[in-house]
């Protein structure tokens, strides 16, 4: 590969199959600008309906300099899983994490995300009751890294993540003594725990406009 950011750069996959349901492939690459940087990905069954993916690369990134907003050491990890749990139970996790906010620029294996304010996780355990499937619960843990700043100013501490999200649903339909009303009973409840990483008590998001300005998020999610 070669463009006008990263330059000219050069990757070798190499491919390993250990079993039937297990495949890794590890490419180590050249990059005329950064150094040497390795690149590995991991697909993997479990039993006959479960999997997933993890995927990540490392750089010591020879470009990185005090006048730099990241590190020499840059990372990035990625990994899906979905997994089927007894009693009709089941789970899912999508984790995405790199270690700075110009990352998805300068590695176009992550450029997906450029455009993205926020790179989110998520993972939740779900089911549905009942021959319809009109009844569910879904219990999740939402996170997310800001990326609208690509500088030493990030705002991910104050930003509120919903550590954990639960809510409870009956999607309207026939029930027994409602029927001869014409009445479609349902249920909708939710409970969001806002976690915070820093306490921003300091912060005072009525400040007038000035070079001390510190902006106060209200959230992945505000409302």
């Amino acid at each position: 590969g070669i463009g006008g950011r990263a330059g000219f750069e050069l990757g070798f996959p190499f491919f390993w199959a250990p079993r039937n349901d297990l495949g890794v492939i590890v490419t180590p690459i050249y990059d005329k600008n950064r150094g040497f940087r390795i690149a590995g990905q991991v697909d993997y069954l479990l039993g006959e309906d479960s999997g997933g993916l993890i995927a990540g690369t490392y750089v010591n990134d020879q470009t990185a300099s005090p006048q730099t907003p990241y590190s020499e050491n840059r990372w990035a990890f990625l990994i899906e899983h979905d997994q089927f749990l007894p009693r009709g139970w089941r789970a899912k996790v999508n984790v995405k994490a790199i270690s700075d906010n110009a990352f998805p620029n300068d590695f176009d294996e992550y450029g997906v995300f450029r455009r993205s304010l926020f790179l989110r996780s998520q993972a939740f355990v779900f089911k549905t009751f009942g021959a319809s499937g009109r009844a569910g619960f879904v219990g999740s843990l939402n996170y997310a890294d800001e990326l609208q700043n690509p500088l030493g100013l990030d705002r991910d501490k104050t930003l509120l993540h919903r550590l954990p999200d639960l809510s409870a649903r009956l999607l309207p339909g026939p029930m027994a003594g409602f029927a001869k009303l014409g009445i479609l009973p349902s249920f909708d409840t939710q409970y969001s725990y806002f976690f915070q990483r820093d306490n921003p008590e300091s912060v005072d998001p009525t400040a007038p406009l000035g070079p001390d300005l510190s902006f106060l998020d209200a959230g992945i999610d505000p409302r």
